[in-house]
């Protein structure tokens, strides 16, 4: 493989990496829910029926909230599923990455992979959130299956003001992870020329 194509392909994929693992690490982070739970939700059961979403992701059971419509259910059965193979996706990637960047490592893959991540969260950032929640949406779920009345209790358990903290918290991790390994990248390069 054409050197300037592994590097760019490494650089892709660890941009892929650093949106993955971060996404994995806050949703993930139950302490953080329980807290955007506590300032933007309207329904006092929120921890529990998370609880059961975190029980549901890791003993891969049917989820059924009983005080959600089957739809509700149906979607966050969804929700998991994207979410459990999101995770796969991101080990498989993780070890690829690795095996390929063991035999190719070189500054300029973190330098690039990191500055891509920094562009893409900017662009990102820019957008009207709606419209994001929309694109994020659109490529695994079915039309229709994921939009709920303003008045469904799953909108009021998980409010649009709590996916805004979530994906704040979200560009906070890609920021931090993407400037530390820029750095890290940029130390290595002025490391091999001197």
């Amino acid at each position: 493989m054409n050197e300037t194509i592994k590097i760019i392909a490494l650089s892709i994929a660890l941009t892929a990496l650093i949106f993955l693992l971060s996404i994995a690490s806050v949703v993930g982070d139950f302490k953080l829910n329980e807290k955007l739970l506590a300032l933007h939700s309207n329904n006092t059961d929120a921890f529990a029926i998370t609880k059961q979403i975190f029980a549901s992701f890791s003993d891969f059971s049917a989820l059924n909230v009983d005080s959600f419509a089957a739809a509700e259910n149906s979607h966050l059965d969804d929700v998991v599923s994207v979410l459990r193979n999101m995770s796969y996706f991101a080990l498989i990637l993780l070890l690829l990455w690795v095996f390929m960047f063991v035999n190719n490592a070189k500054p300029s893959i973190i330098i690039i992979g990191s500055a891509l991540s920094l562009l893409a969260l900017g662009l990102i950032a820019v957008m009207n959130f709606d419209v994001l929640f929309s694109y994020i949406h659109q490529p695994f779920f079915s039309s229709g299956s994921w939009e709920f009345s303003a008045s469904s209790l799953l909108i009021k358990t998980y409010p649009i003001e709590y996916w805004q903290s979530l994906g704040i918290s979200i560009g906070l991790r890609i920021a931090i992870s993407s400037l530390f390994l820029l750095l890290i990248g940029i130390y290595w390069s002025s490391k091999n020329y001197k």
